[in-house]
């Protein structure tokens, strides 16, 4: 049942936007005032009048609240949901509802109150249908109080549920929950039998089937216990449960005996037979556990007919009490055992037919230390002298190895190759130093070593911070392009040539013949040491030991561009022009209001000219005054 809230000091409001004819939302300039005090719970409503005394006049029920958003149901009491603007009036109002609902209420004889019955009075005939009646306050539980003695005249209690005590008077009908304490009269205390039979019967643990009951007589149940209710906690241990009324139908085994084990006794003849067991206790593959040699009748027969092939390996010393093993084969590997004759077969091929004073180690030591010829044949660990040449078996891989004739050639010959690699950049770093002069305050005249400069020479300057190339007749100082770039390459064993990406992701770029490669510092020469020729690898060298440095410097091709002398400019306003070609030159600030003319007669074939108006401009006198007329015009 919805519950309408009403409030006295409800204040009227207004829309804050704009409402469709469908919308279920409203948003007003103050919910609170317009509630008034007024909380709305679920299932309660608080009715509003949008435009209310207009034309646009429609009434909505509120059911929820949110600050200043109302949900709202449109189209109340017989209005219809309309558009509003904002600023449209809310105003909370009795409406005709309100007093048509009160009307009925005053004229209606039932359906009042939330009740879909009559109201209980007191001069009619009147049912209660499931009303408990409670004696400790006189209260009908959600109906009414009683207070003080009442007396229902005339009514019929149908179904109900009476607590406490109390005098019932007149006809009852229904259950009775509980003790009756008193006398009965009427039909109930003349009853011989139950106005409808009830069955009696039992489930559970014991059972008993259905038997109908009226009260005409007593009633006997045959009970019996419910199938699988009895377990062995339920058997008393002293009970003696004949077999007879077991029924043994299936198997028996250990675990249903007391003590787990099957003997003699538990048989009915007293007698253990195999026929009686399901495996055949005497077939020797039913066997397990340890059995003595006693208790098998051809044990010793059997062993001693089994190799020794057949048997386990032994995995401890086998001891023959210092019997011999005989009949022993030759061997072929080195774990065999070996036999007398092949022992000494091999120290006979040692001794080799020796002379009789030599065919002992301990002679043969003897004789080696006393000296001769003998002696002579060995080279003694302790030191001796070789006479003959000593072949080895390759080059060595140690620092303490004697070494080969073809290894020492080897490094013979890259000791060779390593001076003249030096004498190379020696002279390679002179004919560098004749090209780079290094840092100089003023351009030089000779090189370093006093000689002619070369073409393409350089040096730094220092006032100016240029770099500066020789021409072959003047110093120009090289544009800012250039750039050096220098890769590394760590070697591997064998490698004759580098190209692609080295050692810190540069991939390899030179303009041949402006490189310089270096193999673990010492510059090489161009075409006799390496080939640099494609602009991405260097070829041709000698095969790299494994972890050899390879480095390439390159630099990009130098602009040369002539500086002009700063001394060329001597006052403000002064212009750089050409005298000739390839000449610089100056021309001097003209006088004021001057402009720059051409004048090929002239050494830079520019001149500063006056403004010349006379092609303009005309001067007239009339009527005593002077007149220019400019291009036609007075």
């Amino acid at each position: 049942m919805t519950t309408r809230k009403y409030s006295s000091r409800s204040q009227q409001t207004t829309l804050s936007a704009a409402l469709t004819n469908s919308a279920t939302s409203a948003t007003v300039v103050s919910g609170t005032s317009l509630l008034g005090g007024v909380t709305i719970s679920a299932g309660e409503i608080f009715t509003v009048v949008i435009d209310p005394d207009t034309a646009l006049e429609e009434i909505v029920d509120v059911s929820a609240v949110s600050t200043n958003t109302l949900t709202i149901v449109r189209g109340r009491d017989g209005s219809t949901g309309v558009a509003h603007s904002a600023g449209a009036a809310v105003r909370h109002m009795a409406i005709g509802r309100d007093y048509r609902e009160a009307n009925l209420h005053i004229e209606a004889a039932s359906g009042v109150h939330g009740a879909t019955g009559s109201v209980v009075g007191t001069t009619d005939t009147q049912t209660l249908t499931n009303k408990t009646i409670s004696a400790a306050d006189n209260t009908l539980t959600g109906v009414a109080t009683l207070t003080g003695t009442q007396t229902l005249t005339n009514k019929t209690l149908t179904s109900p549920t009476i607590t406490g005590t109390g005098a019932i008077a007149g006809t009852f009908t229904g259950n009775l929950t509980g003790n009756v304490t008193g006398n009965t009269s009427g039909s109930a205390g003349s009853a011989t039998t139950l106005a409808t039979a009830r069955d009696f019967q039992l489930t559970g643990d014991v059972e008993a089937s259905a038997v109908s009951f009226n009260g005409s007589g007593n009633v006997s149940l045959t009970t019996v216990i419910g199938t699988g209710v009895i377990v062995n906690a339920d058997v008393n241990a002293s009970a003696a449960i004949a077999k007879s009324k077991l029924n043994l139908g299936g198997t028996i085994t250990s675990a249903d005996l007391v003590d787990g084990t099957i003997v003699a006794t538990d048989i009915a003849d007293g007698t253990i037979t195999a026929a009686k067991m399901v495996t055949d206790p005497y077939a020797r593959a039913n066997h397990t556990g340890t059995q003595t040699a006693s208790t098998i009748s051809d044990f010793n027969t059997a062993v001693r007919t089994n190799r020794l092939d057949q048997m386990a390996a032994p995995t401890g010393s086998v001891s023959v009490n210092s019997q011999k093993v005989t009949s022993l084969a030759t061997p072929t590997v080195d774990t065999d055992a070996a036999t007398k004759l092949y022992v000494d077969t091999k120290v006979a091929d040692l001794v080799n037919s020796a002379p009789g004073t030599l065919d002992t180690l301990g002679e043969i030591a003897t004789a080696i230390q006393a000296g001769g010829t003998v002696y002579d044949s060995f080279v003694l660990k302790s030191g001796s002298t070789m006479t003959g040449a000593l072949t080895l078996s390759g080059a060595p891989s140690s620092n303490l190895h004697a070494a080969t004739k073809a290894y020492v050639d080897t490094v013979a010959g890259s000791a060779t190759a390593a001076a003249a690699s030096a004498t190379a950049a020696a002279a390679s770093y002179d004919d560098f130093d004749d090209r780079y002069l290094g840092a100089k305050s003023t351009a030089p005249s000779v090189d370093n070593d006093g000689n002619a400069l070369v073409t393409g020479a350089l040096y730094w300057n220092t006032p100016a911070a240029t770099m500066n190339a020789w021409t072959g007749s003047a110093w120009g100082s090289i544009s800012s392009t250039a750039a050096i770039y220098r890769y590394r390459y760590t070697a591997t064993a064998g490698q004759t040539s580098v190209s692609g990406t080295d050692a810190n992701g540069l991939t390899l770029s030179y303009i041949a013949g402006k490189e310089q490669v270096y193999l673990n510092g010492v510059l090489l020469v161009r075409d006799t040491d390496y080939t640099a020729s494609n602009g991405t690898s260097i070829t041709s060298l000698a095969a790299l030991a494994l972890n050899d440095i390879v480095e390439i410097i390159t630099f990009t091709a130098f602009d040369l561009a002539t500086a002009i002398d700063k001394a060329l400019f001597d006052a403000k306003g002064d212009i750089l022009v050409a005298t000739a070609a390839d000449t610089p030159g100056k021309l001097t600030l003209g006088t004021n209001g001057y402009y720059l003319k051409v004048n090929t007669s002239t050494a830079t074939g520019l001149e500063w000219a006056q403004v010349d108006l006379s092609a303009y401009a005309t001067v007239a006198t009339e009527n005593n005054n002077t007149i220019m007329n400019i291009m036609g015009a007075y």
